[in-house]
């Protein structure tokens, strides 16, 4: 299978789940100080401490590296997001364009980077642990692709 093929289809499928959530929210008229998206597959975590008390437009909080392994230079981690609906909405909106960005080199993390600088989001860090359930696949799972 070729590579964008595999790539295009994993990741239409996480793109499209965070789209989805992000406009059911919006449909409820319901004004929320924060949104987050996170994957459904963690086991433990521990409380996020974010660095402001309401999310700044146009700024992305991630999980910073030492929570994150994965996620290094150049990279928009994806296994949780948060930020004002506005932004959420536009970060969501990646599944929207990906075939702008699915043939370019890198893995998901950096071609989120890529729409994210283009889309001008930037990025804030805050400290998040977790764990992924391993029948779910992860990094450490030997059902990891």
């Amino acid at each position: 299978v070729p590579r964008s093929s595999l790539l295009k289809e994993k990741m239409c499928s996480a793109l499209f789940h965070k789209w989805k959530a992000i406009q059911l929210v919006e449909r409820r008229n319901v004004h929320y100080d924060w949104v987050f998206i996170f994957r459904c597959d963690f086991t433990k975590t521990n409380i996020i401490n974010l660095p402001d008390e309401f999310p700044l437009e146009n700024v992305l909080y991630v999980p910073n590296p030492d929570a994150n392994p994965v996620n290094v230079t150049n990279r928009t981690p994806d296994h949780i997001n948060g930020g004002s609906l506005e932004t959420m909405k536009k970060f969501s909106e990646f599944y929207l364009g990906v075939d702008e960005y699915i043939n370019r080199e890198g893995n998901p993390e950096k071609l989120l980077c890529d729409y994210r600088t283009a889309r001008g989001l930037t990025m804030k860090e805050f400290y998040w642990w977790t764990e992924l359930d391993h029948r779910r696949g992860g990094y450490d799972s030997p059902f990891y692709d």
